[in-house]
């Protein structure tokens, strides 16, 4: 082994290759570790956006959703007739009530509006698997075509021993 001699009078230092080099290890775990974070970052990105567009109904909109909802009981009092409805609600016995229906029907649009305490416009339909029967025609009314603010909501009764849908339409 040679020794050289350095200025100033310092130590020899051997003529070794013993200098420190930056290894493609170390720098491959930083790249991917930088990766990493910027995936993370992008995904959380993502999830929060999703959440904040599913999430996107004005509040309102989903209170008077929610309002039409009470529809789903047998309403108060549970025999209600036109004079002393306080709640409307279309079911008896866990069952679709057509009678209450037709009741319910019958009244004018603010009236429906009142009694369900909703401000949003609404829409009710219902269906059965084949759309053979016809309820409720007169239930709200029709949304307009340029309305992008539409909450559906579908709710199953029992109808004549059959599963059927509720379909309600809230918009503003």
């Amino acid at each position: 082994m040679q020794l050289t001699t350095q200025p100033h009078d310092l130590p020899p230092v051997p003529a070794t290759r013993s200098t420190p080099r930056i290894s493609f290890r170390t720098t491959h775990a930083q790249v991917f570790t930088i990766d990493l974070i910027i995936g993370l970052v992008i995904m959380t990105l993502a999830i929060i956006g999703l959440t904040l567009y599913t999430t996107s109904k004005p509040a309102p909109l989903r209170a008077d959703a929610e309002g039409v909802s009470v529809l789903m009981s047998e309403g108060a009092p549970s025999d209600w007739n036109l004079t002393n409805v306080t709640t409307p609600g279309f079911l008896t016995n866990g069952r679709l009530n057509t009678s209450k229906v037709s009741l319910f029907e019958s009244l004018t649009y603010v009236e429906q509006q009142r009694l369900l305490a909703i401000r949003s416009d609404f829409r009710i339909r219902f269906r059965n698997a084949t759309d053979t029967f016809s309820l409720c025609s007169t239930c709200g009314t029709e949304p307009p075509q340029d309305t992008s603010d539409i909450l559906p909501i579908r709710r199953y009764v029992f109808y004549n021993g059959t599963l059927a849908t509720m379909d309600v339409l809230v918009w503003r």
